[in-house]
């Protein structure tokens, strides 16, 4: 494709990406539930693949970009999965799933 054509969608991918962490952000730092941490983890892992394929699409390395979103896939996967076992024990002691809990008095 044209140079001016990557130019044109440069500042929306951009902004989209940076959108996408801080919303991930701010849900592993806002959220009461282990789930929704890990959903916000996840969407951080979005906009970084977001942002690897744009760069590598703007520097003509796409392939490259390719070869880094596939690894972070398989890296993301196995992240899951360890999660999903972690998450299942966390459960077994603490139905209501609250990472936060309150004092009892």
């Amino acid at each position: 494709m044209s140079e001016d054509f990557y130019i044109l969608i440069t500042l929306p991918v951009q902004i989209t990406a940076a959108l996408l962490a801080f919303l991930g952000l701010i849900s592993i730092l806002r959220a009461p539930s282990i789930i929704r941490q890990i959903f916000g983890f996840k969407i951080i892992l979005l906009a970084i693949e977001l942002f690897l394929m744009h760069a590598g699409a703007i520097h003509g390395k796409l392939p490259e970009a390719q070869t880094l979103i596939i690894i972070m896939l398989v890296v993301e996967s196995i992240f899951m999965a360890v999660a999903l076992a972690i998450i299942t024990n966390y459960y077994e002691h603490f139905p209501q799933g609250l990472i936060h809990r309150k004092e009892e008095e």
